[in-house]
């Protein structure tokens, strides 16, 4: 106990002293050098405070250049390295600790301010300020150096009138026939880079309306202000200059793929040995073993189609898609006469037969981390019809870390085949319903076996047949009509046969199971959109299992399963029940250099009929490294049961419902090296039934009073190949306390040892948690 407080006083100094050092190496430049610590911006303005706001973050986000990254707002980790270890000159440890954590200062300039200036007076002209005034000044303070700019705005102008090209010729008839899809709204504040979007939008409309030659540079917003209405009047016009093949809309004419092309290689449109799939699509194979069929699925248009730029994108995607070329390209040969095009397709093999090996680190959610080797064999193109065949075999073991000891906590052996088309494989034609992206029909068949050391081992036995599709960029759906998994136990240990009688419910979940089930998963990812506006990524997943076994149960005896007396197959009992997942994501951009990412995570599972509780594997549980940091996997729930920590860390606490939530601020501290602020909440609950204690039973009443809080602090090491995480926490909030002693932040005393035990939970893991 006694030398705890030396050890916190010693960390503390140490911080302290990086503080220091941080702040007094501006004092190690020459004495003409001063440090720039940035630019702050002062607006004032008689907009609502979120507008005048928006306004000083955008002139701050332009401030050139950007100052050394500072901890705390005083502590420079990256100078502090580059002043300790000085500019290496030779490769070797040293190098590579400069290269990933050090920067070098930022030093002032005095053309810093009229520079920042000329950038601060063009943004606030591109966001309709045209009228705004600007003041600087510098705040110089020993070593170093900031400027602060005054900025004094009146109510930005808006966009009036919108006028289009009323010409009867065929690109003005067009642009005018899109207008109902323009971002340009009147009344709305006048934004320079939304005019360019505008621009850019119709540009993409009449690509795909045939235009071919057209580009976005034809088009220009001729702009009139009324100072009075402080209104800006809009005219879209297509200059003088245009080319007149610009103008004009295309379609094609005929489309040859060269399938065996060798870049830099002459190709003969007239090859004899061309292939013609429908009128005026041939495919020339050269030696190349995919069958014409396949790129007559992968190509989105056909002859007579007008030109649309969206197809051409998307058959290059779905192409590459299909892993069997290295490369891919689509050329145009113009004809101005008649207005059509000749596409050819040129598309360069790669081996279609690969074998792979893979060293990595396996992160569990149940906190035990380890290595795990894969090989892999793949086939690309098994039939010359770009299915794939994968056949995989993976071994990872896994300890606890933290507990103490490095003994291995648990072993898994995996093998797997799988098999795909790409294509539906349906009893009728869905192509059309289901999007321009190529579509895949996946079988798969595998075994694995999972060892718990001195706990148990679980073999299982599982094979699968789905569909994926992607109607869009962000949009993916897969569905598994058939998804079964046969679960065998053994090898139980006496301690666990010990829990196993104590917990019925947990031996129903652990029984030998046989799962026919369907599932279908709604993916939503909004991230390659732009960041300005915060990505939002929701994946929505339902399973239902033994609906079918059920009804042949009920239409062979006229009666309907019961746990009491469950229906086997194979030997078997066989599992059913329904199972619903939600999880939703969201990141907002604070900087450039951080953000705040927020995830809930809901779930419910309701056994039935034939099950009296949900298979072990389709339980929920919370806890560890990418969950409810502040606790342990597994060690609390459902509800508001007490933990056991003895059987808690070697078997895990599970229940029917999940609700959890987490916060994260994350933010860069040096090179590499990136930080967080979390807080974490949440708990399990089961399914209320009428031997059900109120305690482990959710209910909309009681639910709040019994989820569990926690929070921390994470450093994460972001290297191009893997991102190391540690995450501290700790509880806020125990829900097995008494009612109106569960908040437990009062009794925080990192001075106590035996609280540090008890609370403070060390998670490490691989990758970020979400």
């Amino acid at each position: 106990m006694r030398r705890s407080p030396r050890l916190i006083i010693l960390v503390v100094a140490s911080i302290v002293f990086a503080g220091l050092v941080g702040c007094t190496t501006t004092g190690l430049r020459a004495e003409d050098e001063r440090l720039f610590v940035g630019a702050n911006v002062d607006v004032t303005s008689e907009e609502p405070y979120f507008r005048t706001r928006a306004v000083s973050s955008g002139l701050e986000n332009i401030v050139r250049p950007i100052p050394n990254t500072t901890l705390l707002g005083f502590i420079r980790p990256g100078l502090w390295v580059h002043d300790a270890i000085g500019v290496p000159e030779q490769p070797g440890l040293r190098s590579w600790v400069y290269d990933r954590f050090a920067e070098e200062p930022v030093l002032f300039e005095s053309e810093f301010v009229a520079e920042n200036e000329g950038r601060m007076r063009v943004w606030l002209i591109n966001h309709g300020y045209f009228d705004a005034e600007l003041e600087s000044a510098l705040d110089e303070r020993n070593a170093s150096v900031g400027i602060e700019y005054d900025v004094t705005v009146r109510p930005p102008y808006r966009i009036g009138r919108v006028a289009l090209p009323q010409h009867d010729d065929e690109i003005s008839t067009a642009i005018r026939a899109q207008a109902a899809e323009s971002l340009i709204e009147e009344g709305e504040p006048y934004n320079l880079e939304r005019l360019r979007q505008e621009r850019n939008r119709i540009d993409r409309a009449l690509k795909d309306d045939g235009f071919f030659a057209f580009s976005a540079e034809y088009l220009l917003f001729e702009a009139k202000r009324d100072e009075v209405t402080r209104r800006v009047d809009l005219e879209l016009v297509v200059q003088s200059d245009t080319p007149a093949e610009a103008a004009h809309r295309y379609t094609i004419d005929s489309i040859t793929v060269f399938a065996d092309h060798t870049p830099g290689a002459p190709a003969d449109p007239d090859d004899t040995d061309a292939v013609e799939i429908s009128p005026r699509f041939r495919v020339v194979a050269g030696e190349t073993r995919v069958r014409p069929e396949v790129f007559a699925d992968a190509v989105l248009f056909r002859a007579g189609d007008v030109y649309s730029r969206t197809n051409h994108v998307r058959t290059i995607d779905r192409l590459m898609g299909l892993a069997l070329f290295r490369f891919v390209n689509i050329r145009y040969e113009i004809d101005r006469d008649s207005h059509t095009l000749d596409a050819e397709i040129y598309v360069t093999p790669q081996s279609p037969r690969v074998i792979e090996g893979e060293v990595q680190m396996v992160s569990r959610s149940d906190g035990l981390v380890g290595p795990g080797v894969e090989v892999r064999y793949t086939d690309r193109n098994l039939s010359s019809a770009a299915d794939q065949l994968t056949v995989e075999a993976k071994s990872a073991a896994a300890t606890r870390i933290g507990s103490g000891e490095f003994a291995l906590d648990s072993w898994e052996l995996g093998l797997e085949a799988r098999y795909s088309l790409p294509r539906l494989i349906l009893p009728f034609d869905a192509a059309g319903r289901l999007g321009p992206a190529m579509p895949r029909t996946r079988v798969a068949l595998g075994y694995s076996s999972l060892i718990r050391r001195d706990v148990y081992r679980i073999d299982r036995i599982t094979g699968s047949l789905g569909y994926d599709w992607t109607p869009t960029a962000e949009i993916r759906h897969a569905f598994r009509p058939v998804d079964v998994s046969i679960a065998m136990p053994g090898a139980l240990s006496p301690t666990f046969e010990r829990f196993l009688d104590d917990n019925p419910d947990v031996r129903r979940g652990f029984d030998q199971q046989f799962v026919v089930m369907s599932a279908y998963e709604f993916l939503y990812d909004a991230r390659t959109n732009d960041r300005e506006s915060g990505n939002l990524v929701a994946n929505v997943r339902l399973e239902t299992a033994g609906i079918v076994a059920s009804s042949i149960a009920w239409l062979t005896t006229g009666e309907y399963p019961d746990a009491d007396d469950p229906v086997e197959i194979l030997g078997v009992p066989y599992a059913q029940f329904l199972r619903f997942d939600l999880d939703l994501r969201y990141f907002l951009p604070v900087t450039n250099r951080s953000e705040l990412a927020a995830r809930l995570v809901t779930g419910v599972g309701y056994p039935f009929g034939n099950s009296a509780v949900l298979p072990r594997t389709k339980q929920f549980s919370v806890g560890g490294p990418n969950s409810m940091r502040a606790f342990h996997f597994g060690t609390f729930g459902p509800g508001a049961v007490a933990p056991d920590v003895a059987d808690d860390r070697n078997f895990g606490r599970t229940g029917d419902v999940r609700i959890e939530s987490s916060l994260e601020y994350r933010f860069p501290l040096a090179g590499i090296v990136n930080g967080a602020v979390f807080a974490d909440a949440g708990n399990i609950w089961n399914v209320p039934a009428d031997d059900q204690d109120s305690e482990r039973a959710f209910r909309f009443g009681t639910f709040p009073a019994q989820t569990a809080v926690g929070a921390g602090i994470g450093i994460r090491i972001d290297t191009p190949v893997i991102v190391f995480r540690l995450d501290t926490a700790i509880p806020l909030r125990k829900p097995w306390r008494p009612a109106g002693d569960r908040w437990v932040a009062g009794e925080i005393d990192v001075t106590d040892r035996d609280w540090r035990r008890e609370n403070v939970v060390f998670n490490l893991a691989i990758g970020y948690p979400f």
